[in-house]
């Protein structure tokens, strides 16, 4: 999911029509972890950016955390 969303903003950035992310500080994962690739792209544009993996279940809830 995150590698769709860093692909949009870099293709907006570059024809000039950049996303407000002015309030952007923390993307979290609660289904599979972010790849190590996806992770850089996201740290050079944002390198004050809080990153969470997080696994686990809604009945047991998080099992898991990795920033």
């Amino acid at each position: 999911m995150a590698r769709p969303l860093i692909e949009e903003y870099e293709a907006r950035a570059l024809a000039g029509q950049p996303y407000d992310t002015s309030s952007l500080f923390g993307l979290s994962s609660t289904a599979a972890v972010f790849s190590p690739d996806v992770k850089e792209t996201f740290f050079r544009h944002f390198p004050n950016l809080v990153m969470t993996d997080a696994i686990g279940s809604s009945e047991s809830g998080a099992t898991a955390s990795r920033s």
